[in-house]
């Protein structure tokens, strides 16, 4: 029997100890993404000596189990899980798996399926925070001509009592994005945002603001988890030109003084957004696997 209560804030401590003890890379094994997209996903765990269990409602899907994350008998908690999803009704989905534990799911009678939707892309802090090298050229470019036309912006580190700016920022972000996301999506970043901020200092959040003394060009916040950086929101104004290059690069020199990895979330099958990931040059691309298809 597995006895899962809803996931909360004293629970991102305790997950990220069972964390740190193998190498995830996903964006989705992250204590801190569980968190501020508790109210969406509504995440429940439950920890045991040998094992910590998670499962999540994914939206038009349903009810989804993440692989036992821990160490002891792999094939008892795979079978204590199927018995929680046949005492709860649900179907038994396994989701989200990374690339290292496929075969050891699949083994236990699971075929696992990737999905490019929910793939996390990770790169190199020390490359980003200057763009070093060729293939980052463009990038330079764009943060020169940045800082030619804004030559009094300056970032700095995110800190609670810039909430009120920040919510101005986001309106003005929703004015030049409301055609390409609705008004749900609208408000489940918002609800994000402000969880981070409420739990900035206690949950070791850390960012950067990119501003001068007449407006927000953007701004981005993360968590740490092992040697990597993994950031939560990161936006910038779209008609400002090379205001996401200079927050990206921005963030990056923040970030390598903490992580040797950066790790942008999912891109939720935005075939823009994955464009632009790519563009970034990452070191890693975490595929995303699945029971069935996504």
């Amino acid at each position: 029997m597995i006895n899962f209560h809803k996931y909360a804030f004293l629970d991102c401590k305790k997950l990220k100890r069972y964390i740190e003890k193998e190498e995830y890379w996903l964006c989705q094994y992250n204590p801190i993404w569980l968190f501020v997209w508790s109210d969406y996903y509504k995440p429940e765990i439950s920890f045991r000596q040998d094992f910590c269990f998670i499962r999540f409602m994914m939206p038009d899907v349903g009810m989804c189990y993440y692989p036992p994350i821990g160490n002891g008998d792999l094939k008892k908690a795979y079978l204590d899980m199927q018995q929680d999803a046949k005492e709860n009704g649900f179907e038994f989905i396994i989701g989200p798996v990374d690339e290292q534990r496929v075969n050891q799911i699949q083994k236990l009678g699971d075929k696992l399926y990737d999905n490019p939707n929910f793939a996390t892309y990770i790169y190199s802090s020390d490359k980003l925070s200057f763009f070093k090298g060729k293939e980052y050229r463009d990038k330079r470019k764009a943060c020169e001509r940045f800082e030619k036309m804004h030559p009094n912006a300056v970032y700095k580190p995110i800190k609670k009592e810039d909430f009120t700016t920040i919510l101005e920022f986001m309106t003005r972000w929703n004015e030049e994005n409301k055609d390409k996301y609705n008004t749900p999506f609208f408000y489940r970043q918002l609800n994000m945002i402000k969880k981070c901020m409420d739990h900035l200092y206690e949950l070791d959040l850390f960012g950067v603001i990119l501003l001068d003394e007449k407006e927000v060009y953007g701004f981005s916040i993360a968590s740490i988890v092992g040697n990597v950086a993994t950031i939560h929101i990161n936006l910038s104004l779209k008609g400002v030109e090379g205001a996401y290059e200079e927050l990206v690069q921005c963030f990056a020199r923040t970030a390598m003084l903490k992580a040797r990895y950066i790790s942008f979330e999912d891109e939720m099958g935005d075939s823009e957004q994955r464009s632009l990931k790519q563009s970034y040059k990452p070191v890693k691309i975490e595929k995303y696997f699945a029971s069935f298809n996504l």
